[in-house]
């Protein structure tokens, strides 16, 4: 986890199109978890992450973007 850390911050990462949101769509459709946990996990996506950082492409999220959530 620490050399991943360290890549991202580096920016020494896969490089795609893909968004932050798309990303995560797909990550929910595939993540085991019970139905009401998905819902929060849906609702928590949709209500915050989504609106501040879902066209983000994903190689542009950096650690400092999720401050915004802490």
């Amino acid at each position: 986890m620490n050399r991943l850390l360290a890549k991202v911050e580096d920016q020494d990462h896969a490089r795609t199109r893909a968004t932050l949101g798309a990303a995560l769509d797909s990550w929910l459709r595939v993540h085991e978890v019970e139905a009401n946990t998905r819902q929060g996990y849906e609702a928590y996506a949709r209500k915050h992450i989504k609106p501040a950082l879902g066209q983000v492409p994903v190689g542009k999220v950096m650690p400092r973007c999720w401050k915004t959530f802490s």
